[in-house]
């Protein structure tokens, strides 16, 4: 826990870490999901190569690796790596 308090002077620095969270959307109706959307029709057809890199151990993006591969064309044939033990935000 030191390591991750060394970098702020006092709590009042750790604001915007926490609020990051926030940022993603997580309902149809935030004014982001728009273009999340958007998002997934562009990576729907993307077929250039597209590797993916995810943790084992990561309990907030565990998974997306299978979605990206189910979904993305470009994924098909590539080398994906997980790695073990490795936690959130590589």
């Amino acid at each position: 826990m030191a390591a991750y308090d060394a970098p702020f002077p006092d709590e009042s620095y750790k604001e915007g870490a926490r609020q990051f969270p926030l940022l993603v959307p997580n309902t149809p109706d935030d004014p982001a999901s728009g273009k999340n959307r958007a998002a997934w029709v562009v990576l729907s057809k993307w077929t250039k190569p597209f590797i993916t890199l995810f943790s084992d151990s990561d309990p907030v993006t565990g998974g997306g690796d299978r979605i990206l591969q189910k979904l993305i064309p470009g994924t098909n044939g590539q080398q994906h790596t997980t790695i073990i033990n490795g936690g959130h935000f590589l």
